[in-house]
C-alpha cells in the first residue's frame, strides 16, 4: 500500500511543471504573512496614534516643506523621530514610550 501511495506520489510530482514555484507556493502558503515573507511588514500592526510633523508660517498656514527646505515631511519625521530617541535612549525606552513634554522638546 505505502509503495503504491509513494509510486503514485512520485509520477504525479515528475509530471508537475514549474516544480520549483510548486514548492515555493506551498511553503508560502504554509507560513502565510509572517515577516520576512511579508511584503507589507511595517503595516503588520497598526497604532492607536501617530505622530504627524508639518512646518507652519507666521499665521499657522502649513509650508510645502519640499519646495521651501528641500526636505520632505518623511525625511524630517525621521530626523524628529532620532532627536526623540536620543532623549528616551538613557532609559531604555521607545520612541513610543516618550512623553509629550519629550517630544516637545
Amino acid at each position: 500500500m505505502k509503495d503504491k501511495l509513494f509510486t503514485f506520489l512520485r509520477r504525479v510530482w515528475e509530471k508537475t511543471p514549474f516544480r520549483a514555484m510548486t514548492v515555493l507556493v506551498i511553503a508560502l502558503f504554509v507560513i502565510k504573512e509572517q515577516f520576512p515573507f511579508s511584503n507589507f511588514p511595517m503595516y503588520s500592526n497598526f497604532d492607536t496614534e501617530a505622530d504627524v510633523i508639518f512646518v507652519t508660517d507666521q499665521n499657522d498656514n502649513p509650508v510645502a516643506m519640499d519646495r521651501v527646505f528641500k526636505s520632505g515631511s518623511a525625511g524630517t519625521k525621521k530626523t524628529w523621530k532620532s532627536k526623540v530617541a536620543d532623549i528616551v535612549n538613557p532609559q531604555r525606552r521607545d520612541t513610543k514610550e516618550a512623553t509629550a513634554a519629550e517630544r516637545a522638546q
